[in-house]
């Protein structure tokens, strides 16, 4: 193994580390990270596809998107605040 295939694979890694991290952002900061991830994550995408091949390539895609996609295991509770709009509108 190379260093630029240790480096694209250690990149990778650390983008599918950010995108579980920015689940446990607060709300009104998640819109601004989703988008941060997905333009990080395009370049690293193609870097993976460049060193890995084209299967790596879509592998990496499938679970980026995975990733992004789904909701935190834990769910978020909400503030006190939140509570009070939402029983009084």
């Amino acid at each position: 193994m190379t260093l630029p295939h240790l480096c694209s694979l250690i990149g990778f890694g650390g983008w599918l580390l950010l995108v579980i991290l920015a689940h446990w952002l607060p709300a009104k900061y998640r819109q601004q990270a989703f988008w941060g991830l997905v333009a990080i994550g395009v370049p690293i995408l193609g870097v993976i596809t460049l060193h890995w091949g084209p299967g790596a390539g879509i592998a990496s895609f499938a679970a980026g998107v995975c990733a992004l996609f789904t909701r935190p295991l834990r769910a978020v509770t909400p503030t006190s605040d939140q509570r009070s709009e939402s029983i009084h509108p």
